[in-house]
């Protein structure tokens, strides 16, 4: 069996500066899921979950007649892997961007539990993710390995973030070696929309002579690029700030059943109490 490590809504990437989704209550949602889904699956994948397939893959649509958000988890086994399809009413593309962010997050952590419930998966593992992602804040964050500049005065490393649009944002800071003095940060480029297309971006990084590095700050899957940036250590500037500000609560409510011959409405109930329990601190 795999090891469940990721969880993720469809579509999980699109055009910069487009449209992910039909709808821009789904378009809004399937972006901002970007990074509440990679910081929950950064735990997810340490749990060891046993799954038969290494990911759950969530499909949104939206459902104008509806109040709440209502996530239908198949929990009979399917033969192309572990789905939710997730109904959305409208108004989700207003909210701010921190709410419209615990939402998603509730409405992954309440699919998983449901699905936990159906195939024996630990739910602790499950509840740990949850709140990690609330601790960092319901943002991702990465930094690749430093690397030393010719002479060996400075190092360099790429540090990532994945914004509410869905796509990522790439700076280079350089430090001086001895100390660990920061001399400063580039300004930001456009970067893929997954911790993979961070990697891959990352391996671009490279110094040119003693005082400047170059990066491809955008690689998809397929290699392509939208060109390398140089950067020299004399024209770096203090990196902007980026506060999402702290989790605020969704507004929405949500609302998750089985679906599937084996679905156990009691069992639901079960997931549902034990979820208050988590968000309330009484366990």
């Amino acid at each position: 069996m795999a090891v469940l490590r990721t969880v993720e809504f469809w579509p999980k990437t699109g055009f910069p500066g487009g449209p992910w989704a039909d709808t821009p209550d789904v378009d809004t949602f399937v972006k901002t899921a970007r990074r509440v889904c990679e910081r929950y699956s950064e735990l997810l994948a340490l749990g060891g979950v046993r799954s038969r397939t290494s990911s759950v893959r969530l499909f949104a649509h939206p459902d104008t007649a509806r109040a709440d958000v209502l996530g239908e988890v198949y929990v009979d086994p399917q033969s192309d892997g572990e789905f939710a399809v997730v109904s959305l009413p409208p108004g989700i593309s207003v909210l701010a961007p921190q709410a419209r962010a615990m939402l998603v997050l509730e409405v992954v952590h309440r699919c998983l539990l449901r699905l936990a419930s159906a195939r024996g998966w630990d739910p602790a593992v499950l509840d740990a993710a949850y709140r990690h992602t609330i601790e960092s804040g319901l943002a991702f964050t990465w930094s690749s390995a430093w690397k030393a500049s010719p002479g060996r005065c400075f190092r360099a490393r790429a540090t990532f973030r994945l914004a509410d649009d869905g796509y990522g944002r790439v700076s280079v800071e350089i430090q001086e070696r001895s100390g660990g003095t920061v001399v400063g940060h580039t300004s930001e480029s456009l970067s893929f929309s997954t911790i993979e297309g961070f990697k891959r971006s990352a391996a671009t990084l490279r110094w040119v002579g003693r005082s400047a590095v170059r990066i491809h700050p955008f690689v998809s899957p397929f290699g392509d690029s939208t060109g390398e940036i140089e950067h020299d250590v004399t024209t770096l500037t203090q990196q902007p700030i980026h506060l999402l500000g702290p989790p605020e609560s969704a507004v929405i409510p949500v609302t998750v059943v089985g679906r599937g011959a084996s679905r156990s409405a009691r069992c639901a109930q079960a997931m549902k109490e034990r979820h208050r329990l988590v968000l309330t601190g009484s366990r």
